[in-house]
């Protein structure tokens, strides 16, 4: 089962991993299958808007590594996902929680 703490630690590489090409490399991610994230709808919108928001991750690598469809689709999601309000236990709340309580 998904745990808050297991949300950070995900976001977290997911961060380490964005901004390091040279991992990336050496972990083969060429060779990886898109579509990798596990997780609902509302969980993959929710990281990828922090993909966008945190790190600055292209649209192009957001929709081939989480299989969210076309490019140019990310944004509206993200944005759509902008505008939804998000309870204390929603998966963005999760995502961007600071700390590991």
């Amino acid at each position: 089962m998904d745990k808050p703490r297991d949300r950070v630690l995900y976001r977290d590489y997911l961060a380490w991993l964005s901004s390091e090409p040279s991992a990336r490399k050496r972990l083969g991610f060429e060779n990886m299958v898109r579509g990798w994230v596990k997780g609902s709808r509302g969980f993959k919108q929710a990281v990828a808007r922090h993909l966008r928001e945190r790190c600055l991750t292209p649209n192009r690598w957001i929709a081939e590594r989480l299989n969210m469809g076309a490019t140019s689709s990310v944004q509206s999601l993200v944005s759509r996902h902008r505008k939804k309000k998000h309870g204390k236990n929603s998966n963005w709340m999760l995502l961007n929680h600071e700390t590991l309580d």
